[in-house]
């Protein structure tokens, strides 16, 4: 241990302290402040420091107290007024148990939490839910998703997300302008201006979309404290009758032989789920409307009961009527 010295700390007196002399001095020579306890500076070869040491209770439990010494700054780049104020509030929280340097570093996070909660926007969301998640998404899937974000939400892009989801009314207003006006494209020139008419259907597909962002957003930060998303009363959609017209078969039946899943592998049940309901006759009008809906293996079962007499099955086997 090095040359340990007691005398009341001025700012001149500290200046004046000499530094280390390895000629002399095996170790960094220590003095200590007469009127604060705790409180020193240590002479090193190059530069003199400011520090404070206490006994503070061991947060292992092992023993029953542990001394901690930590450094405050150096005597050149710091007043000794200003390395009092922080040796009386590094003192107060190690005698309380806490390590002051660990306090710090949980506030900066604490404060970085709270930075990031008021700067994640609606677009960093996106961005995490349609190019940085590892869920595989179809093409067409993440094409209709960025033609919402970038029509009905436009203008919601760069709003923080924890603002839209505390933003019920302002939700619901939205859907309720998609719904009753659509899109505003009035405002555009040349192609793709057209007189704004109601838009039921994509004011729903306007909130299942940012649910989608805004949800996984909510799993994969939980550090941002996103409320849940607001409800929001979806428009009542129906399924579309419209038929296949016969000109357009042909190209029907190309893409239906070519159905691919997600990771792009031939889709060979919906394929041959669409051949069989298009050579057998079955129609979504006849057996699931009757009984209400069933298993895949009952309608399939039950749907010699709808085949035309004579129409031909994807073997070229022809049926005969049930009736």
């Amino acid at each position: 241990m090095g040359k340990i010295d007691r005398t009341p700390f001025t700012e001149a007196r500290v200046k004046a302290f000499p530094l280390m002399n390895p000629a002399t001095d095996k170790y960094p020579v220590i003095h200590l402040d007469e009127k604060k306890p705790g409180f020193m500076v240590i002479c090193y070869r190059d530069f003199k420091a400011y520090y404070v040491q206490a006994d503070r209770p061991d947060p292992d439990g092992r023993r029953g107290f542990k001394t901690t010494r930590l450094k405050i700054d150096r005597t050149d780049t710091i007043s000794l007024k200003d390395a009092w104020e922080t040796a009386d509030a590094w003192l107060a929280d190690l005698r309380k148990g806490i390590h002051p340097k660990e306090k710090e570093r949980e506030d900066a996070k604490v404060t970085a939490i709270e930075r990031e909660r008021k700067t994640f926007t609606l677009r960093d969301a996106v961005r995490l839910h349609l190019d940085e998640s590892p869920k595989i998404r179809s093409e067409k899937t993440v094409h209709e998703y960025r033609k919402i974000f970038d029509t009905h939400l436009r203008d919601w892009m760069d709003r923080p997300l924890i603002d839209i989801g505390a933003d019920k009314p302002g939700l619901v207003a939205l859907h309720a302008e998609i719904t009753k006006h659509g899109w505003d494209t009035e405002s555009r020139e040349g192609r793709g201006r057209k007189k704004r008419k109601g838009a039921p259907y994509s004011a729903n597909g306007m909130v299942r979309a940012l649910r989608a962002a805004y949800q996984w957003a909510r799993k994969e930060k939980p550090e941002l404290g996103l409320p849940e998303f607001p409800y929001v009363h979806l428009n009542t959609e129906e399924a579309s009758d419209k038929h296949v017209p016969l000109a357009e078969l042909p190209k029907w039946f190309e893409a239906v032989m070519d159905l691919r899943d997600q990771h792009k592998v031939l889709n060979t049940i919906r394929r041959d789920a669409h051949l069989f309901a298009m050579f057998s006759g079955l129609r979504a009008t006849t057996r699931y409307q009757q009984n209400g809906p069933t298993s895949i293996g009952k309608t399939v079962a039950s749907s010699s009961r709808v085949r035309r007499a004579g129409s031909a099955g994807p073997s070229g086997i022809r049926y005969r009527s049930s009736s």
